[in-house]
């Protein structure tokens, strides 16, 4: 079941916990979702500043694959 976080701290502390080793960045304008598959959820976090994204990105653990998903504007002028 999708979870919606709304705390900064809880979404990292999640991530630290978590047995994922992957984290989606998906851009929308000016909102960025980050989202953490686990074993049974999916954990959301939206933030709408473009420092505290650069922030939580920094700490995620290294060893994880961040993965930053295009929007939906840059697939459409890349066909």
């Amino acid at each position: 079941m999708p979870k919606a976080i709304s705390d900064i701290k809880e979404f990292v502390k999640l991530a630290s916990e978590s047995q994922t080793k992957v984290c989606r960045v998906k851009r929308n304008g000016s909102v960025f979702k980050f989202k953490l598959r686990g074993p049974n959820t999916l954990h959301t976090l939206t933030v709408n500043d473009a420092k505290k994204a650069a922030k939580i990105k920094k700490s995620l653990p290294r060893a994880w694959k961040i993965v930053n998903v295009p929007e939906k504007k840059e697939l459409k002028k890349k066909k």
